[in-house]
């Protein structure tokens, strides 16, 4: 791991634990201060320095262009959802897009009953993949990188952990399958969620537990840009708890001491440098038994850092096991569903004159 992960997780402070039903949660501060300035996703659309567009007129599911118009980078956190155009996606890695810059950004489509535009550019969504999602994603990218295949998140198998988010959840009125319409569904529930875990000052993440087990953390350099990624955060871990029972937390370990133990681990561990596809600084990739993620640093300054408890979401084998099965088969049925769209819409858009018969 780098000297600056090893600092970073080192300066990290807990805040005074929260609890709601069967999720808790530890804020996240950091002593050292908060490294390059940048904009977050949602207040760069919001002010207009961030265009999201589809690459072509025709489109590509995997790639989006993001233009920076502003004088300053703008982060792009990994898991979070772009909406509109001919399909909402979400970003498959973390990205901070240069000042004054065009990019063709990695993606992975998140409503797979839509390829037709329902706007020219992209908005922020306001959700993030839900985290167990979010770790089998990040997971499958990290073995895209082993095997030179670049920030690949695998469509196939993003489109089966949103179906599962909408099975566990209980969402079942998606006309497209859209991954935000699982949150959309139980919106009530998700804003009992944001009361019981407000934002508090200065706060740069979050570290929780579900049902007494340590799920994950995610970390940003920035208090001021965190503020934009809190309720993502927040609802990304609830619609998981919602799926959940309650269950009784059998360790008798303090939740603080196992939240410590957990970011003193990460310490230890071995990292892989990547560059990231485009933007600025460096990527790393981290795994041991029991832990995972990711971490974007520039500058000098971890950005964004972001980790997983394996045992606790689910070892990513599981997901790997069924990906030559399926991967092929559901990569034909979406460019056959995508064909037959196509076609209707050429067929509907053909004069009446052209369709009448010559007599």
């Amino acid at each position: 791991m780098s000297k600056t992960m090893q600092t970073t997780l080192a300066g990290l402070a807990l805040g005074q634990s929260q609890h709601y039903r069967n999720l808790s949660l530890f804020p996240l501060f950091h002593q050292n201060g908060t490294g390059p300035a940048y904009l977050s996703l949602k207040e760069a659309i919001a002010q207009g320095f961030l265009e999201v567009e589809e690459v072509s007129e025709s489109g590509s599911v995997p790639q989006l262009k993001a233009i920076n118009k502003g004088e300053l980078p703008i982060l792009l956190a990994d898991g979070e959802e772009l909406e509109g155009a001919k399909q909402n996606r979400i970003v498959n890695t973390s990205l901070l897009l240069a000042a004054h810059s065009e990019n063709l950004i990695p993606v992975s489509c998140t409503e797979s009953g839509r390829w037709s535009y329902s706007s020219r550019r992209f908005s922020d969504s306001g959700v993030m993949m839900s985290s167990r999602a979010r770790y089998r994603k990040a997971s499958r990218v990290h073995d895209s990188l082993k095997s030179n295949r670049g920030y690949d998140a695998m469509q196939g198998e993003v489109w089966q952990d949103i179906e599962e988010v909408h099975r566990r959840s209980g969402s079942g009125s998606s006309r497209t399958r859209a991954m935000k319409d699982a949150f959309l569904e139980r919106e009530e529930d998700m804003k009992a969620f944001l009361e019981a875990f407000p934002l508090q000052p200065g706060q740069n993440g979050m570290l929780l537990f579900l049902n007494g087990e340590l799920i994950g953390m995610d970390y940003i350099s920035r208090a001021e840009a965190y503020t934009h990624l809190h309720e993502k955060l927040i609802k990304s871990h609830a619609i998981e708890a919602l799926a959940e029972e309650d269950r009784p937390d059998d360790d008798n370990t303090p939740l603080e001491v196992r939240a410590t133990n957990f970011l003193h681990s990460l310490e230890k561990m071995e990292a892989e440098k990547h560059q990231p596809p485009v933007g600025l600084g460096t990527d790393y990739r981290f795994e041991g038994e029991e832990a995972a993620g990711a971490a974007l640093e520039h500058e000098g300054a971890i950005v964004h850092l972001t980790a997983f408890n394996k045992n606790a979401l689910g070892d990513r084998q599981a997901g790997l096991s069924r990906l030559a099965r399926q991967e092929d088969r559901l990569q034909r049925q979406w460019a056959e569903r995508r064909r037959r769209f196509e076609e209707a819409m050429q067929r509907s858009a053909t004069p009446a004159a052209e369709k009448a018969p010559v007599k």
